[in-house]
C-alpha cells in the first residue's frame, strides 16, 4: 500500500468505526480523475434551515439567504415552504414571488423547494409555487403515524399520486430519510412506485433516529439518491434507541469524509447526486424512534416538525449572530474537506505522470 492510498484510507475512516457501508476503493488514477470531475461539478446550496432563528426572530428574509449563497460561492438555495413563521412562500404575493425568481436569475442561483408532507393539498401548493419560481426539484417526507406496514402502504399510495403530478408538471420529487423509516423501507417505497421522477434525499444524520448507521444507510439507498442534506450531529441515547443533536459540522459523530466521497462518486458518466444542501442546525434536537427490539411491525408516532430554539443562556441577538456565523463556518468546513479530497486526487495524478 503506497502513501497516497494510506492517507486516503485514513481520511475516509475518520469516525467510520467498522461500519463503512460501500467498500473503500483503490485510490487509483481512474478514481482520482473521477473525483476531481465530481468536485468541480458539485452543486452546493445554502438552506433556510441554517438560518431558522434569523428568519423567525429578525428581518432576515429570502433575499438575504440568496445573497449569502452568492457571496459564499454557492450554486443555489434550498427553501422550505414555511420558513420563518409568516414569511413563508405560501404567504408571498405573486409580485414578491416574481421578485425572488428574478433575483435568483440575476445571481445565477438554482432554487429547490422543500415541504414536510405528502398530502395532496400540500403537493398542489408546492407545484403552484414551483411554477411561478421556475423550480424543478421538490423535497418531501412521509409524516404518517401508525403500524409500519400501514405507513408503508399509505406512503406508496401517496408517492404514486405524487409521481402522476410530477410527470404532468415536469418536476422531480425527492423523498427524504426523515427519522422514522429505515433505508431499506424507503427503497421499497421508491421501487414499488417505480417512477423516474421520484427519488431519494440522503440526510447525513436522520437515520440515527431510525436506529441505523450513516454509511450503511447510504449504501442501501445509493441507487436512488439524488439530493443530500449535509450537516453535523451527535448521537444521543434516547430510551431504547438514539436521537440526535445538531452540532457544528466537524465536531460531530459522523464520518464526514466517507459520506461526502461516497455521494460524490455515485453515478457513471454523470454525477448522480445533483444537489448538496448545507444545513448547519446547531441545537436542533430530535427524538429516537426505532430500536433493536421493536418487532416486525412496530407502532410509530406521527412525525411532527422539530424546531431549533435559541440558547436560553444567550440574548436573542447573540443567538442570531452565532447562527449566521455557524452557517459561514459550515461553508468553510465543507470547502476545506473538498479541497483535501481534491489535493489527494491531484497528487495521485501527478505521481502517475512522473512514473509514465
Amino acid at each position: 500500500m503506497d502513501t497516497i492510498q494510506r492517507y486516503f484510507n485514513h481520511l475516509v475512516a475518520e469516525k467510520a468505526d467498522d461500519r463503512t457501508g460501500m467498500p473503500v476503493p483503490t485510490f487509483d488514477v481512474a478514481t482520482a480523475q473521477k473525483l476531481l470531475r465530481r468536485i468541480e461539478a458539485i452543486n452546493l446550496h445554502a438552506h433556510t434551515y441554517s438560518f431558522n432563528m434569523n428568519f423567525k426572530y429578525s428581518g432576515y428574509d429570502l433575499q438575504d439567504l440568496m445573497n449569502f449563497a452568492y457571496e459564499n460561492g454557492l450554486n443555489g438555495v434550498g427553501i422550505h415552504i414555511d420558513y420563518g413563521k409568516g414569511k413563508g412562500l405560501r404567504n408571498k404575493s405573486i409580485r414578491e414571488l416574481e421578485d425572488i425568481e428574478r433575483l435568483a436569475r440575476q445571481l445565477n442561483l438554482e432554487m429547490a423547494l422543500e415541504i414536510s408532507n405528502t398530502a395532496p393539498r400540500e403537493i398542489n401548493q408546492a407545484v403552484r409555487l414551483a411554477t411561478v419560481l421556475g423550480i424543478r426539484r421538490i423535497r418531501l417526507y412521509i409524516v404518517h403515524g401508525g403500524r409500519l406496514s400501514s405507513i408503508m402502504e399509505r406512503g406508496i399510495r401517496d408517492l404514486a399520486e405524487v409521481a402522476r403530478v410530477a410527470e404532468a408538471n415536469d418536476l422531480t420529487f425527492v423523498l427524504e430519510s426523515h427519522e422514522a423509516l429505515k433505508a431499506k423501507e424507503l427503497v421499497r417505497i421508491i421501487e414499488t412506485v417505480a417512477s423516474p421522477r421520484i427519488k431519494l434525499l440522503f440526510d447525513f444524520g436522520n437515520m440515527i433516529n431510525a436506529n441505523e448507521y450513516p454509511l450503511e444507510a447510504l449504501a442501501a439507498m445509493a441507487p436512488h439518491i439524488r439530493h443530500a442534506h449535509i450537516k453535523g450531529v451527535c448521537r444521543i441515547r434516547d430510551k431504547k434507541g438514539f436521537g440526535h443533536l445538531g452540532v457544528l459540522q466537524g465536531e460531530d459523530d459522523l464520518p464526514q469524509a466517507k459520506l461526502l466521497f461516497d455521494l460524490l462518486m455515485l453515478g457513471g458518466t454523470r454525477p448522480q447526486v445533483s444537489v448538496f444542501a448545507l444545513e448547519q442546525v446547531v441545537g436542533y434536537r430530535s427524538r429516537g424512534i426505532r430500536h433493536d427490539k421493536e418487532g416486525p411491525d412496530p407502532l410509530l408516532p406521527r412525525r411532527e416538525p422539530s424546531q431549533t430554539e435559541p440558547d436560553e443562556h444567550l440574548s436573542l441577538e447573540e443567538n442570531l449572530r452565532l447562527e449566521r456565523r455557524y452557517a459561514c463556518e459550515q461553508v468553510v468546513y465543507v470547502k476545506n474537506l473538498l479541497e483535501r479530497l481534491k489535493t489527494l486526487a491531484r497528487i495521485r495524478l501527478e505521481t502517475a505522470d512522473d512514473k509514465a
